[in-house]
């Protein structure tokens, strides 16, 4: 069973809010998760009312018990571009916060959102039940350049409802705010779009790169773990390798820059993960010099990011690194 709301006005807009709360707690959100959700809601149905001027918001449970479901529909004038509307503090109303669609995309788990010129705009968004614990653990560790502020890297690590992890590091080429809003963009596809498969990400983050950022790019490490294996795709200076009964084995990645084609002709490698096993993925501020590195046995992961990225980290540039290891499982949390 669901309902749906007419908005009018910003009156509305606050009934819209109370009631989906409502209904969340129904169905079994805890007052946290229910409040997080009701802050993405009052954006994107004040956004009917600012933009659209009336529309509709139609609520659902969704099957299985996974969560619950939200879409906002306006007639409306549509969203010119969507890639910059989802940037946090853009606005076209005088006045307005600019809280922007970004914000309230990460406040939900799915987010999409379909737009058309003088039709107007639909956003159906998705709240899900804590997922089962991770198998894995993880842990990063990532600078920005001595001389920049803002970091150019930036990463990646999100269970699915199936089990699945998806996980990866990004490098935003160059140094500073640029750099660090094309590894946002690509971060926030990688989570829009974790269901799909690694070159179909890869090829949509290259479409976005091409049209926001032309001339620019990125390298990327990006995997996906589905159940025993590891399914890994690279582009450019950013690596991966497996630590395994004391040796280091590199995957394969690809040359190239990410963004400076549409298409991305990329190869995957994909390999049988053990229990052991200790993933490690890094930047090019991180020295390739790791490769030879003799890592210790250690279930403290953040320890260990901490000495390898302090041991390895290159004079200049952005830096990450990440670790990624299945638990033990008498571990004690």
């Amino acid at each position: 069973m669901g309902f749906s709301i007419a908005i009018r006005k910003e009156l509305d807009v606050g009934k819209c809010v109370g009631a989906i709360k409502v209904y969340a707690n129904e169905l079994g959100f805890k007052d946290s998760a229910a409040s997080l959700l009701s802050f993405a809601i009052s954006e994107l149905a004040g956004n009917i009312v600012k933009h659209g001027s009336s529309g509709e918001v139609v609520v659902q449970a969704l099957p299985k018990g996974k969560g619950i479901k939200i879409e906002f529909n306006d007639l409306g004038k549509g969203i010119k571009d969507i890639d910059k509307a989802m940037e946090d503090g853009y606005t076209t109303v005088n006045g307005s916060l600019g809280i922007g669609l970004g914000v309230a995309r990460r406040a939900v788990d799915d987010f999409k959102i379909w737009s058309q010129a003088e039709v107007g705009t639909r956003i159906t968004i998705e709240k899900w039940f804590p997922v089962r614990e991770s198998r894995y653990n993880y842990s990063v560790f990532t600078k920005p350049d001595d001389m920049y502020q803002q970091n150019g890297d930036n990463y990646v690590f999100h269970q699915l409802l199936n089990g699945d992890i998806v996980f990866a590091v990004i490098d935003g080429l160059g140094e500073g705010y640029k750099a660090n809003k094309i590894a946002t963009m690509a971060q926030d596809y990688i989570l829009n779009n974790a269901n799909a498969e690694l070159k179909s990400i890869a090829e949509g983050i290259s479409k976005r790169v091409k049209s926001r950022f032309k001339g620019k790019g990125m390298s990327i490490a990006l995997c996906k773990v589905k159940e025993n294996r590891l399914f890994f795709l690279g582009i450019g200076d950013c690596e991966c390798f497996i630590r395994r009964l004391g040796r280091n084995t590199q995957l394969k990645g690809n040359k190239g820059v990410l963004g400076l084609y549409e298409r991305t002709r990329a190869m995957v490698s994909e390999v049988e993960i053990l229990p052991k096993d200790l993933i490690v993925l890094f930047t090019d501020g991180i020295s390739s010099g790791i490769y030879t590195h003799n890592i210790k046995e250690s279930e403290d992961l953040s320890e260990l990011s901490s000495e390898l990225f302090e041991h390895y980290r290159r004079p200049s540039g952005d830096a990450t690194i990440m670790l990624v290891k299945q638990r033990v499982k008498n571990e004690k949390e």
